[in-house]
């Protein structure tokens, strides 16, 4: 993009000199260029998708915006961010500037949290290590990024390792470890991926909830375009180390320019009459928030619990692309499937009583 100042979906408005801009950007590992010149804003408050297939250069995109780069790279172009050119920054610098600004989720939350240390140690040594804040404050802010990215009994979950959370629980810590520091920037590369289809949704509806709540700049990294429509402001595809289309999410997705781009759209599978069952996706969704609310025989989480409801029936019924209505469909399992999930609660309460 030529310009700096762009209207968005939504008719929001926003400056990208404000969140961090990619001008020219090469990358060269020894003889082989992997990325050609792309150029690339993150807007606050807007979900910027970068889509493409493996070996494209998507990951090593947002590598780059943190200087993750193997020892033999050569870089080239500038990566803006408040000012400064994190290409050239001095390494003490930029070491600030990880975690505490620029934030990243990997694909695989197993493989970036410690096993041997608590959910507790991974979130307050990470902020005291950026912001100097005691243990005791650094305790509560930890509690408080866990009720954020909806981790049921967070209190129970700080004393907790990694090997005794599920996985898409484990990309919701994942997340919180990366936004404790208050970071403008989020990098989520393909944060789904290595999750089930039935908590997919709910980590896509968090990081989309976060982005706008928090006004954070994201860069979504993933090759499913299904994942760009129910989810980005913005997509850009990338082939080959080049951008060879760019714009709106509507844009992109119902007037493709690029044959490559259109390829990529008619991979995706079909999903006709997907909205249709919403019966039995409510009936799954009533017996999981039944389930949740019962953790550890504790009934008072009764939100976490239906939350988790609303996010498996409205995945059951929404297919993004296919013409599904997610706010529909999670309207009809608010009802269908959050108000059993609360006589539960009750009964539940009750019979402990």
């Amino acid at each position: 993009m030529s310009q700096l100042d762009n209207q968005y979906d939504g008719a929001r408005h926003a400056n990208a000199s404000d969140g961090l801009t990619i001008r020219d950007l090469t990358i060269r590992i020894g003889e082989k260029e992997i990325l050609h010149g792309i150029n690339l804003d993150l807007i606050p408050g807007q979900i910027t998708g970068l889509a493409g297939e493996s070996g494209s250069g998507k990951s090593i995109t947002g590598l780059a915006m943190l200087r993750l780069l193997p020892k033999n790279a050569k870089t080239g172009g500038a990566i803006t961010f408040e000012g400064r050119d994190l290409l050239t920054v001095p390494e003490r610098e930029m070491g600030k500037i990880r975690g505490q600004h620029v934030g990243m989720v990997f694909q695989d939350p197993t493989a970036s949290l410690h096993p041997m240390l608590t959910i507790e140690r991974q979130l307050t040594d990470h902020l005291r290590a950026h912001t100097g804040v005691s243990k005791k404050e650094a305790r509560e802010r930890a509690l408080d990024v866990l009720r954020k990215v909806k981790v049921p009994l967070p209190e129970t979950a700080l004393k907790k390792y990694p090997h005794q959370f599920s996985g898409g629980q484990l990309q919701r810590i994942a997340i919180a470890v990366a936004i404790i520091c208050e970071p403008r920037i989020l990098i989520a590369d393909e944060p789904t991926t290595a999750l089930d289809v039935t908590v997919q949704a709910g980590v896509l509806r968090l990081l989309r909830r976060l982005c706008d709540e928090l006004g954070l700049a994201v860069l979504l990294i993933t090759h499913d375009l299904g994942v760009m429509s129910s989810l980005a402001d913005r997509i850009a595809v990338l082939r080959r180390g080049e951008i060879v289309e760019e714009g709106t999410r509507y844009n992109v997705l119902r007037n493709p320019q690029h044959e490559y781009t259109k390829a990529l759209i008619d991979a995706l599978p079909s999903h006709e009459g997907a909205g249709a069952d919403l019966a039995s996706a409510t009936d799954a969704a009533v017996e999981t928030a039944a389930e949740a609310v019962n953790v550890e025989g504790a009934g008072a989480d009764l939100a976490s619990a239906t939350d988790a409801a609303v996010e498996i029936a409205a995945e059951a019924v929404n297919v993004e692309g296919a013409g599904a209505d997610l706010a529909s469909a999670t309207d009809a399992a608010v009802e269908t499937a959050v108000k059993p999930a609360a006589e539960t609660a009750t009964e539940k309460e009750a019979g402990n009583d």
